[in-house]
């Protein structure tokens, strides 16, 4: 049996790689990054070991300026930062922060997005022009007194939900009236 130098380790089939030691939370400025720390914080007290991929997914979170990131988003971020993720890992990090209830997740337009856990209200209204694009998120405390009677008729208290209007701009959309068709002037 052979004794390896320190800091190394093999893998099956007899392949040598470093063996793994303490993420580094140093910035490109060589100084500790505040934001990998609060990452490296907010993991430890959801109980959740600190991995490279946890942590530079929460980071991410932390850092966006867009409060919704889907997986090709956040896997586009890490690597703009020089992080080396492969998306898999990606993923795996976002189905365990969601399930820690760090992160929250939803179906929106066919794929799963994810936002920091608090980062949006958990009632919210969407509008959506079909033409342009154009998004509008909203609360609207009405429409929660009246979800709650209709869900109450049917024996349900109201929970978190969001509603998805789609329709086009009233004014100032360049292709608003191409979407609402020839007859509608």
């Amino acid at each position: 049996m052979s004794v390896l130098p320190a800091g190394i380790s093999t893998m099956r089939g007899g392949r040598i790689r470093p063996r793994a030691t303490a993420i580094d939370e140093r910035g490109a400025s060589g100084r500790p990054s505040s934001r990998l720390a609060t990452a490296r914080e907010t993991l430890l007290r959801a109980g959740l070991r600190v991995t490279q991929p946890r942590l530079q997914v929460l980071a991410a979170f932390l850092e966006a300026g867009q409060t919704v990131l889907s997986a090709d988003q956040v896997m586009r971020a890490l690597l703009d930062q020089g992080n080396d993720i492969s998306l898999s890992s990606v993923y795996s990090a976002l189905r365990q922060l969601d399930a820690a209830k760090l992160l929250s997740s939803r179906f929106e337009e066919g794929r799963r997005v994810y936002a920091r856990a608090g980062a949006l209200p958990q009632a919210t209204v969407r509008v959506v022009c079909e033409a342009c694009g154009t998004e509008r998120t909203f609360h609207n405390d009405s429409l929660d007194v009246l979800l709650s009677r209709l869900v109450g008729g049917q024996g349900f208290a109201l929970g978190d939900y969001e509603v998805l209007v789609r329709g086009v701009c009233a004014n100032g959309c360049a292709h608003a009236a191409e979407a609402r068709g020839p007859d509608a002037e």
